[in-house]
This record gives C-alpha cells, structure tokens and sequence, in this order.
C-alpha cells in the first residue's frame, strides 16, 4: 500500500512539471515579435523613398531668383517669353503691364495711355519714344548686323493687339559685337515708322534680348506684291481669336529667308511701341521692304484693322544711316 503511494504521488509530481513546462514555452512564445515578411512591391516603394530622400539631401529643389522675373518686369505680356506669359495668362486680354486694358482708338488709345495706369507714364512724358519719322539719318559707318538664325516651330499667339510667334531658343543677332536672343515676332498694320512721312502697309518687328535684360528690335517693312511663300505656313495658321494660341505645329519657319537682301539699315534709341512704352530699346529699322500679297494682308486685317501707334517726336536724339559696306 505505501509503494502504491509512494507511485501516484511521483506520476502527480510529473504531471505537474510538464504542464509548468509547457505554459512557461507558451509564455515565450507569445513575448517574441511577429515576423512581417513585406511584399515585393512594398520592398521597392520603401527604396525609391529612400533614394528620393537622398536626392533630395544631395540637391536641393531649384527656385527661380528675383533677379531674372525683374528682367522682364517693364514689359507688355506680348512682349514677354514663354514661360512669363505663362505667369500672367490670365491678363493676356487686357495686354498692358499689370492687365490694364489698353487699345489703339477711343479713350483707351494712344493719346491716353500715359494716363491708364502710372506704369504707363512714359507713353506721355518719355522722351525717347518709338515708332519715328525715318527721314534725313546721319550717315555713319555702324556696322552691319550680325544674323544667327535658326528655323523654329510654329508657335503663334493671337494677343488681343496683334499676331505674335514665340521663337525657338538658339537664334540671335549681334550688333557692335553684343548678343541679342531672338525671343519672338509680331506684326502692325499700317507700319508704325514711316520713311519719309510715308506708312507702309505692314511692319513685323523682331524683338530681341541681351544678357542683361535689354532689347534690340529690327522693323522690316511690308509692302503688297508677290505673296510671301515664307510665311505663309504662319498664314495658314493665325488664330482667330483673342487668347488663342497654335503650339508646337509640325510646320517650321525659318526667320533668316524673310530677311531683305539690303543691308541699309537705320539706327536710333527708341522705346516699346506698346504700353508700357518703356525706353532704352536699341531700334535697326531696314528699309528695303519685303513683300506679302493682297490676300495675305486682308487675311491679318481680317483680324486687326488698325494695331499701330503713331508716330513720336525725334527730339534732341540721333537718326544714323548706316553706310557699312
């Protein structure tokens, strides 16, 4: 009897160390962590999140510096490249400095843009104002202008006051061995300089820019005769409407072939022929025309009668010929 004791007392003693065993195993089964294996797609999202960060450290966002938005600050958004236009896309109607609308009759005409806003001041009180009478020039070796042009796209603006195309980057101009990038051209109906008190039908205005912010325009002179095949894929293409612009059109234009075949050339300091008329502009007016045809002229007055500003006093400044041979 004692050893049948002695027995069950040993088996309950067993027992019970295994069911402390297993609890205990249990206990540090349920301390351990999960073990999340991460998808395939999760891996390469965490990677390129840490590249980015990377990059990030290692180059810094780029911003704009003031500096580069003031060179374009004192001009008209037709006037203005690409991606400041851009900026102000919303004004484009009104034209002007800061969208104050402006016109060429009535009482937001010429005679009164000087008092539409007081960024327009020197339409009134400037003295050394765009377009003149090209009559008796003083005859001066200047030196012929330099031409780097190249062929661009298509990319025309209907502005609200006149047809305008934003050229491609990489054509230029040099005068007295300075650089001026070619950013765009547009055209007035009659010309806005006259010779010899006489207007011409048309007159495209090419406008360019130096490294420090200033302008250099050449007028050409458009007379009615031959069609102009150079720029007719331009014609085919005029937007017909204000604030409606052709980007990017598989047709090219090549700026250099419209160039007259003379070299006589006028020079004078002038200002923009738009509000805000501001000055300091270097004007190189040719006067041997090109020509458009009766058709292709109707086809732009069709659009703007009338886009051109009158005449302005020479003043006490200097009209020069150039006689380079």
């Amino acid at each position: 009897m004692r050893t049948i004791s002695i027995l069950i007392v040993m088996l309950l003693f067993s027992s019970n160390t295994s069911c402390a065993l297993v609890k205990s195993s249990m206990k540090k089964k349920e301390t351990q962590k999960p073990v999340v294996i991460a998808s395939k797609h999760e891996e390469n999202e965490s990677h390129e999140k840490s590249v980015t960060r990377r990059h990030e450290e290692v180059e810094p966002k780029y911003e704009e510096k003031n500096d580069h938005d003031n060179t374009f600050a004192d001009l008209p958004l037709e006037m203005k490249p690409k991606h400041e236009k851009e900026k102000k896309h919303e004004k484009s109607s009104a034209g002007g400095h800061h969208g104050q609308h402006w016109s060429y009759k009535g009482n937001t005409g010429p005679d009164q843009w000087g008092h539409l806003d007081p960024e327009y001041r020197a339409c009134s009180s400037g003295k050394e104002q765009s377009p003149i009478n090209i009559t008796n020039g003083r005859t001066k070796n200047i030196g012929n202008i330099r031409f780097y042009y190249k062929p661009s796209k298509l990319n025309v603006l209907n502005n609200g006051h006149t047809i305008q195309v934003d050229y491609d980057k990489g054509s230029s101009i040099r005068i007295d061995g300075e650089r001026y990038d070619l950013l765009q051209f547009h055209f007035h109906t009659p010309s806005e300089h006259t010779i010899e008190g006489i207007h011409y039908p048309m007159e495209l205005h090419l406008v360019h820019k130096n490294k420090d912010g200033k302008l250099a325009v050449v007028g050409l002179m458009m007379v009615v005769g031959k069609a102009n095949s150079l720029l007719a894929p331009l014609w085919e293409n005029l937007p017909s409407k204000e604030g409606k612009k052709h980007e990017h059109l598989q047709e090219k234009i090549d700026i250099a072939s419209i160039l007259p075949p003379g070299e006589r050339t006028f020079r004078y300091p002038g200002s923009l022929t738009t509000p805000p008329c501001s000055e300091g502009v270097k004007w190189n007016v040719f006067l041997s025309p090109i020509s458009i045809s009766n058709e292709q002229l109707m086809a732009f007055q069709d659009l703007f009668k009338h886009n051109s500003r009158p005449v302005q006093k020479l003043g006490k400044r200097v009209l020069w010929e150039d006689s380079t041979p």
